[in-house]
């Protein structure tokens, strides 16, 4: 079993659902409905499972040699086990997709279609990070794709479209940042990789202050939401920085960890900030707790 939970790197599916929970609450202001909710947590963690196994499949040649260690390329699982758990996965997400309604549907299969874009043709070339960064702009969408696919107005809001935006933005960084973390790192790339990261967080910051579109932005809750994303962007440099001072493997998997984690408080920052419920708030941070313990079960990237 620990294979599989290796294979799929199930801390990560917390920060998959972080985005739903962002992108629900930004439409429907709310858990309700509950099954449309849950349905779209499925679809998101479905997918973003399969993802992660489809990674493994395609690059078992170059893990053979970087990373031996990881359950294909030591042959704990099969190629061709690792491929029907992906495919079951694959299909389960869309049906969950098809189960809330039109639009999941048609956000989940955009994301399957981009999966397949990164992991077989995009992921060694510059627009490896661009494609990951798509599939979490459209993983926010599938949050909030709780309308008509037809009614793009209904739930594709300014409120969606920016935060979709800005997580897009922050995930092409951490993807750029991680892109040869299992070998040293160019020092150059880090260092873009963090300059695109900042942006988004500097992004994230005229967003909740009121700057960037963000129709249910509410004053009251602008100071506290701010004050996180600051003590956010100092914790992300800190590590980041020091990443970048070595080049080192195993200080760029920990600063990747790090930012990876953020992702959650990055969502919770906008929930805060268009709901003010400290109860949505704080389920969408507490994602970060099954994130941290899995995490030192086993490796996040």
């Amino acid at each position: 079993m620990k294979s599989w939970l290796q294979l799929v790197r199930l801390p990560a599916v917390f920060t998959a659902m972080a985005d739903i929970f962002a992108g629900f609450l930004l439409v429907a202001g709310g858990f309700e409905p509950v099954a449309s909710f849950l349905a779209l947590l499925a679809a998101s963690s479905c997918l973003y499972l399969a993802g992660m196994i489809w990674n493994d499949v395609f690059d078992l040649a170059k893990d053979r040699e970087e990373r031996p260690q990881r359950p294909l390329p030591s042959e704990r699982i099969s190629v061709r086990q690792a491929s029907i758990v992906a495919s079951t996965l694959t299909v389960a997400g869309v049906g969950f997709g098809m189960v809330c309604s039109p639009a999941s549907a048609a956000t989940a299969v955009a994301i399957v279609i981009t999966i397949f874009l990164y992991d077989k043709l995009l992921k060694s070339t510059p627009l490896g990070p661009v494609a990951m960064g798509s599939c979490r702009f459209l993983n926010v969408l599938l949050g909030a794709s709780i309308g008509n696919v037809g009614d793009m107005g209904g739930w594709l809001t300014a409120d969606v479209f920016t935060h979709a935006s800005i997580v897009a933005g922050y995930v092409i960084g951490v993807t750029w940042f991680a892109r040869t973390e299992a070998a040293k790192s160019e020092r150059w790339q880090l260092i873009g990789a963090l300059a695109v990261i900042n942006l988004s967080l500097l992004g994230l910051l005229l967003a909740i202050s009121g700057k960037l579109p963000l129709p249910r932005f509410d004053p009251d809750n602008s100071f506290g939401a701010c004050v996180v994303a600051v003590v956010m962007l100092m914790t992300l440099n800190r590590r980041a920085i020091a990443a970048i001072r070595t080049c080192a493997p195993e200080d760029v998997q920990n600063a990747v960890r790090t930012l990876l984690l953020s992702i959650i408080m990055l969502d919770a920052v906008v929930v805060f900030t268009t709901t003010g419920d400290p109860i949505y708030t704080g389920c969408t941070v507490a994602l970060v707790v099954p994130t941290i313990i899995v995490g030192r079960w086993m490796s996040t990237t």
